[in-house]
């Protein structure tokens, strides 16, 4: 089996409030793998052209779209399962309850498969040496989501939550705040001193 050194940082739980102390060990990403780089990787390794994987996988994410949509789950062998998590705009308070409340997808699950963890080999770890320094390389959809899904769950978000949720230092936290305001995901309900973020309200329509 393959042997792999992975790093990590200690980061505090972005979900605890600042007088909670709960932390845990996170991955120190080492850049991100994406579909360009598994349709070289596949098509070096296999008879498939790079143009055959790239309409194969635009067939796949269609073909599990449909799935999910019509409420199955999919379960690919040596991979995982992905299904559906709902969500509605109120609280559900009875199982008879028959007020009418807008449901809507919340987010894809996924659960790995035991052959894709065991095909990971021996992993190692070690603490990296610069702590708080060495961050996650996030795409904006990833930063995003992440911001939507703490606001969901949170009446407010301040720039300090901004911090622990995306692990960056101040200045990274008040750069991308600018700019989701800009973008209109998010609005500063406070004041230019002293800003507390809400979701915007075209995102609150969308989650309506």
């Amino acid at each position: 089996n393959l042997t792999y050194c992975m790093l990590y940082e200690i980061i505090r739980n972005p979900g605890f409030k600042d007088d909670e102390k709960n932390f845990f060990v996170a991955p120190v990403c080492e850049g991100v793998f994406n579909t360009e780089d598994l349709i070289r990787s596949v098509a070096h390794g296999s008879t498939l052209s790079s143009a055959d994987m790239k309409a194969a996988l635009t067939a796949i994410v269609e073909t599990m779209a449909e799935a999910l949509a019509t409420g199955k789950r999919v379960k690919l062998d040596g991979l995982g399962s992905f299904s559906l998590k709902l969500t509605t705009d109120a609280d559900i308070n009875d199982t008879d309850e028959k007020i009418g409340k807008k449901i809507s997808i919340k987010t894809v699950k996924f659960l790995p498969a035991k052959e894709l963890l065991q095909k990971m080999g021996k992993v190692t770890f070690q603490r990296t040496q610069n702590p708080r320094t060495v961050q996650w390389d996030e795409l904006p959809q990833d930063q995003e989501e992440r911001l939507v899904a703490f606001l969901r769950q949170n009446a407010f978000l301040r720039r300090t939550d901004a911090e622990h949720i995306w692990c960056c230092k101040r200045t990274t936290a008040s750069r991308l705040l600018n700019s989701f305001c800009e973008k209109g995901i998010i609005r500063n309900a406070g004041t230019p001193r002293m800003p507390i973020y809400v979701l915007a309200s075209n995102e609150a329509g969308q989650e309506a």
